[in-house]
């Protein structure tokens, strides 16, 4: 198995002529050069990894000697990579895109497939999407461990689904179009063999299962069957069975947790600022972990109140940021920043112990995963450097990562322009290259 210093060396292209000692296991990532050798250390894998590139970067902005010292601030931050839209990143890729974030210390990955996974039980799952069979799934996660990243399966077991549900054959399991029947057998009958899918493929403990964005939850068969009914009674008694099939093969799930505010607001808005008191549902959901995402606001006071209500709720809370890449080509540094400074910094002060940075693909996934390696440090320094993290310390690893100057990484932004008044995803750059400009 390739080694810390191997990985690291090559993604950055260094040699290095001196003596380097590994202090491992060590508190903390630990780098010390005194010109010559040097001395690296880390408590994990990527903290290893990490130092190395601290070294690599020193040297290579000309320091004659320096000493760092880091504790991560986060016990788990991480990415999620968008597999369901077209671009099912091949396992080569996967393998290179996690080595990067290892060498920045990142300790954790969701693949997000809402279909794009073997399931030997249904062979529509993932028909004809470039879907990963679970040998696949098993070698990205073998892999990871040697790098000492967590791969957490990240799909539906509720809404997203339209692609598998769009089969004749699934009719039985389809409330409406992309939401999965409630309390039909034959609906935990399907969940059950993915839930089996992932656990054969993964060694992870968690399970990410989804449940966002269900508007028309018990709106459709559902309510043919059972008549008008309390669609929060829906939500709760489907997760509770979702649950105990996760707990049965050894998983803790985690939902994404819109659908638990949408339903106590009067306007179905997740970050409505009313909604129905914690008190009256926090004792009914079931044992689950809630992801808080939001990739919108600019104001800390905004997630802070967010944090707030998410607390009340009594469970383990982690938070869910961004970076943009679901507005066209390329990815959007300038939303990026705005919108994720503030949140991550809220994140430390309310003590959440996982970030990650959602990489949505929506609209085609027409933004190539990696020209987001040099965005990763938004994340990444906020985590080893806690609430002081400065926005030089993010520009200053984002042109080591990607060997280009701040200036020409933060001119992506001019194609995602946001046009004002719209809703986010509309932006210039897209608008203009598939509009005829004459209009």
């Amino acid at each position: 198995m390739i080694s810390a210093k191997e990985i690291v060396f090559k993604l950055y292209d260094f040699e290095f002529g001196g003596d380097i000692k590994e202090i491992t296991p060590c508190e903390n990532v630990y780098v010390k050069y005194d010109g010559k050798n040097a001395e690296v250390g880390g408590k994990t894998v990527p903290e290893l990894m990490r130092a190395y590139t601290l070294l690599v970067k020193g040297v290579k902005d000309g320091k004659n000697e320096f000493t760092i010292n880091e504790s991560p601030c986060f016990d788990t931050c991480g990415v999620m990579l968008d597999a369901s839209r077209n671009a099912v990143m091949k396992v080569e890729k996967v393998k290179e895109y996690m080595e990067y974030m290892a060498s920045l210390g990142m300790n954790y990955l969701m693949l997000y497939t809402e279909d794009t996974y073997e399931v030997p039980e249904y062979p529509r799952m993932g028909y004809m999407r470039g879907r990963y069979s679970i040998a696949e799934l098993k070698e990205i996660d073998g892999y990871a461990k040697s790098l000492g990243i967590e791969v957490v399966p990240c799909i539906q077991t509720l809404g997203h689904m339209w692609q598998f549900l769009q089969w004749n054959e699934n009719a039985e399991i389809s409330d409406t179009p992309d939401i999965l029947l409630a309390g039909e057998e034959k609906t935990y009958d399907f969940i059950e063999a993915c839930v089996r899918a992932m656990r054969s493929a993964f060694g992870t403990k968690k399970i990410h299962i989804g449940c966002d964005e269900a508007h028309t939850l018990g709106r459709g068969k559902y309510m043919d069957k059972h008549g008008f009914c309390n669609r929060f009674d829906i939500l709760n008694n489907h997760l509770a069975k979702v649950v105990e099939i996760c707990e049965k093969y050894d998983f803790k799930p985690l939902i994404w947790s819109d659908m638990y505010f949408r339903l106590r607001s009067k306007t179905g808005d997740y970050y409505d600022k009313e909604f129905s008191s914690a008190d009256e549902i926090k004792g009914s959901i079931p044992d689950i972990e809630l992801v808080f995402w939001d990739y919108y606001h600019t104001d800390a006071s905004e997630y802070a109140r967010l944090f707030d209500e998410h607390l009340k709720l009594e469970k383990d809370v982690s938070f869910a940021g961004a970076i943009w890449t679901w507005c066209g080509h390329l990815a959007s540094p300038e939303f990026t920043m705005t919108t994720q400074i503030p949140a991550l910094r809220e994140a430390i002060k309310t003590g959440i112990k996982a970030v990650t940075a959602t990489m949505w693909g929506d609209d085609g996934n027409e933004c190539n995963h990696f020209q987001t390696i040099h965005l990763l440090p938004v994340f990444s320094e906020f985590c080893y450097k806690g609430e002081n993290c400065t926005e030089e310390d993010i520009r200053d690893m984002s042109e080591f990562v990607s060997g280009a100057p701040w200036d020409v990484t933060y001119a992506l932004s001019t194609f995602t322009e946001h046009v004002k008044g719209t809703y986010t995803r509309h932006f210039l750059g897209k608008n203009i290259l598939y509009a005829n400009i004459f209009y």
